[in-house]
């Protein structure tokens, strides 16, 4: 199995020097790129520019969980196909061929699975998509209201009084 690809991760975090190592000795740095943070007005931007969104996740060495990543549900939103990992509340979101796709938590080879095979054009991904987005829509749109609501205060916050 082999596809090419470019992934782009947006963001940054405390494994940043570690990925830009791994990609460096990997010899990945043609098809991986950190573009690093992006304000919240950037964001949909990137997403339009992308044919699929994956936010695999685990569970923290401590335990940590992040529930149901906001960034998901944006990608939904958009209307980009979303491959994650059966984590915390994902699945709440996302029913694995339904409204996107699931691999096992920790399963790197069920993720190229799912990616060679929307690469391969195997999926009805259409009707995916549109599962996907009225799934946000109807039931997690409050989330997405209260992001946009926050990115309005934090600029008027950071906005000089003249």
């Amino acid at each position: 199995m082999g596809a090419e690809f470019e992934y782009t991760m947006t963001g940054k975090g405390d494994w940043l020097n570690e990925l830009q190592g791994m990609i460096l000795r990997l010899q990945l740095s043609g098809c991986v790129k950190l573009s690093g943070f992006k304000p919240q007005e950037e964001i949909k931007s990137c997403l339009d520019a992308d044919d699929v969104f994956l936010l695999p996740s685990l569970t923290a060495k401590g335990g940590d969980m992040e529930g149901i990543p906001v960034a998901l549900m944006d990608a939904m939103a958009v209307g980009l196909p979303v491959v994650s990992s059966q984590h915390s509340g994902i699945p709440e979101l996302i029913e694995n061929t339904i409204s996107g796709w699931l691999a096992a938590e920790g399963d790197d080879k069920s993720l190229a699975n799912i990616l060679f095979s929307l690469a391969q054009e195997e999926n009805d991904i259409e009707t995916v998509i549109k599962v996907a987005c009225d799934k946000v829509e109807t039931e997690f749109s409050q989330y997405i209201a209260y992001r946009e609501r926050i990115r309005v205060l934090e600029q008027i916050v950071q906005t000089p009084s003249g």
